[in-house]
């Protein structure tokens, strides 16, 4: 089954001084129709209760809402509309469909070509490929893929998978000014966190952002 997959995925993070919930509103409020409720630092029951706030506000503004890496919490709530899972360290793209069923949506990261093919054999219904450009939302060793490592991507996922057609998203570093020459290689969408909340006004970059995207 096909689901809807927004081009413009907006990811919270964890900030001093500007918790999850205050960016939610945020973007919310400036016309988000993808949020994923990141945030893999607090207890289990911080990300619940901050969850429960936010899937109410997602349901309220009929925007997605998604849950990072914690299945139990995909399960947990009935306003969420799937998970996304940053590597199958803790649990497998398998096992996490197994669990959540098809109605669920399932997003997964993938680092190389052999990996993308086979988590869209395996049901993912998006992958997101990174990091783009230097990220501190979600720090690590890969190699920075830039315009020119995306499009190579791209380039041989069509040669070795000519029918291939999960959406693929883009993901890591990216600003506002990366957009449209992102667009231009003919990827499905982006994924943006720290462009936006770490903004002056997040509220107004998201908007920007959003304007761009789409």
């Amino acid at each position: 089954m096909r689901k809807y997959i927004a081009p413009l995925h907006y990811l919270t993070q964890d900030l001093l001084g500007y918790n999850h919930v205050e960016q939610a509103k945020a973007v919310l409020n400036g016309g988000c129709k993808w949020l994923q409720y990141r945030n893999l630092s607090a207890t289990s029951e911080t990300r619940f209760a901050e969850a429960m706030i936010i899937a109410e506000l997602c349901d309220d503004w009929g925007a997605t809402f998604m849950v990072c890496q914690d299945v139990e919490l995909c399960t947990s709530l009935p306003d969420c509309q799937g998970i996304h899972l940053e590597d199958e360290g803790v649990i497998t793209l398998i096992e996490t469909r197994n669990l959540l069923g098809d109605d669920k949506t399932i997003g997964i990261s993938a680092s190389n070509l052999a990996d993308c093919v086979r988590y869209a054999s395996t049901g993912a219904d998006y992958i997101s490929i990174g990091p783009y450009a230097h990220t501190d939302t979600k720090p690590n060793n890969l190699p920075l893929l830039g315009i020119a490592g995306i499009v190579s991507f791209l380039s041989q996922l069509k040669i070795q998978e000519p029918t291939f057609n999960t959406p693929i998203i883009i993901a890591g570093g990216i600003t506002i000014q990366d957009v449209a020459e992102l667009k231009q290689t003919g990827v499905f969408g982006l994924a943006i966190a720290a462009a936006i909340n770490k903004a002056t006004n997040p509220q107004r970059a998201f908007e920007q952002l959003y304007a761009a995207v789409y």
